[in-house]
């Protein structure tokens, strides 16, 4: 039987990806065959799709890390999974538990190995994960790359506990994550937007404090003298961008995870590490293991990933073109035939519960057509947001008052490609 892929002849930005057939793959005896019901976009995709990531990868090789679906074949030496499960796979195939290593991270889906856009994908049992009960294919879809790395940033290497203070930047996956984990824990998370109207949002995900970056240019001093000398944990995803301003709002002794490298910039003066103590860290995904342990957590505390936007499995591309175009945060998911598979995209601007409508996505030159988005869409330095210079005006500190929510209902999760039907 013949089934659909994608895949990526030549590394030359969005327009090189191609959608071909091929035989479904059978299963050698511990590989698992899954039906995929549902993708998910990273900002990685892109600099993959461009040949910006900086690593050697298969040729011709398939996108996607993130995906979710179900179990449709089995190997004979398969124990683990049985037809009708309902998974999704683990970004570093070789990384099942302990700490990393060159062989256990070396074969990522999506780049340098192929990933997961396509309609049927072998995995080797070892690297699925249970999809959440009360997720959906679409909402699992988003879990493996920023979830986990949010998760490893936050509760396995952060040393997450009430009281804590974290700090977010921008509205991205991997800081929507941190900030609902962190919120889970009991933690006082500050998190920055460039946006009020996405403060506010941020406020009802979990975060107690919001600071506009683009009034505020030296944010990391308004935080730092917010909390009293400086927070506990940084989540930092900009990179050399905003760094600088992540070591001024740590306190002494804190930590900062390294995860971003969206924003430009000087880089950071390593005398601020030697002097304030500050633990740096840097954060590849996670394992099964991680993996694993934050699906209960989310389980526990009936955690929803909302997806707010969808396209067809046939329209890919054009998904890539959304998610490129408005910076947003998160990622893809998608499903089999073309009334079935849709491709969705999350946006922390969208109100709520729109991705389950799953609209038709117009065209790229639709979208090229479109009104311009807003001035927070066209400038500053939202880390997963489009590139922009910070605003001059001042900036002020937001609290929100009264005390967290710890139980984040309806929680928002990076965009992605989602599952529709259910």
């Amino acid at each position: 039987m013949k089934t659909r892929y994608y895949h990526l002849p030549r590394l030359t930005g969005v327009d090189a990806l191609r959608l071909d057939e091929r035989e479904v793959p059978a299963p050698r005896p511990r590989e698992v065959l899954v039906r995929m019901r549902a993708w998910s976009l990273n900002y990685r995709d892109l600099m993959i799709a461009s040949d910006a990531y900086g690593r050697v990868l298969k040729p011709d090789v398939v996108p996607l890390s993130d995906g979710a679906g179900e179990v449709v074949d089995a190997g004979s030496e398969v124990t683990r999974w049985r037809e009708g499960d309902r998974v999704a796979g683990i970004f570093m195939p070789g990384w099942l538990s302990g700490p990393p290593a060159a062989r256990k991270t070396a074969g990522a889906l999506g780049g340098p190995a192929d990933g997961v856009l396509a309609e049927y994908v072998l995995f080797d049992e070892e690297a699925l994960v249970a999809a959440p009960a009360h997720l959906n294919f679409a909402e699992t879809a988003t879990l493996p790359c920023a979830a986990v790395t949010a998760w490893h940033a936050v509760a396995v290497t952060g040393g997450l506990a009430p009281g804590q203070s974290v700090l977010t930047l921008g509205s991205g996956g991997v800081s929507l994550f941190a900030l609902q984990f962190a919120a889970l824990g009991g933690a006082r998370v500050l998190a920055t937007s460039s946006d009020d109207a996405k403060l506010e949002r941020l406020r009802s995900l979990g975060a107690t404090d919001g600071v506009n970056y683009a009034r505020t240019p030296d944010w990391g001093r308004l935080v730092a003298e917010a909390t009293g000398g400086g927070v506990d944990h940084v989540v930092e995803v900009g990179g050399a961008g905003t760094l600088p301003q992540s070591l001024e709002a740590v306190r002494v002794g804190g930590r900062i995870s390294l995860i971003g490298v969206l924003a430009r910039g000087g880089g950071a003066d390593p005398s601020s590490v030697l002097l304030k103590g500050v633990t740096l860290q840097g954060m590849f995904v996670g394992s099964r293991e991680m993996f694993e342990q934050m699906n209960r957590a989310i389980e526990h505390h009936r955690l929803r990933p909302v997806v707010d936007r969808a396209f067809p499995f046939a329209e890919a591309p054009a998904a890539y073109w959304y998610f490129a175009g408005r910076g947003t945060s998160g990622r893809w998911s998608s499903r089999t035939s073309d009334d079935e598979r849709r491709l969705t995209g999350r946006l922390l601007t969208l109100p709520k519960g729109e991705g389950r409508r799953c609209p038709r996505q117009p065209g790229r030159r639709a979208e090229r057509d479109a009104p311009r988005p807003a001035s927070d869409e066209r400038k500053g330095t939202d880390p997963h947001e489009r590139r922009r210079s910070p605003g001059r005006a001042e900036g002020l500190l937001q609290r929100r008052r009264g005390r967290i929510r710890p139980a984040l209902r309806g929680a928002r999760s990076p965009a992605g490609i989602a599952d529709c039907r259910r």
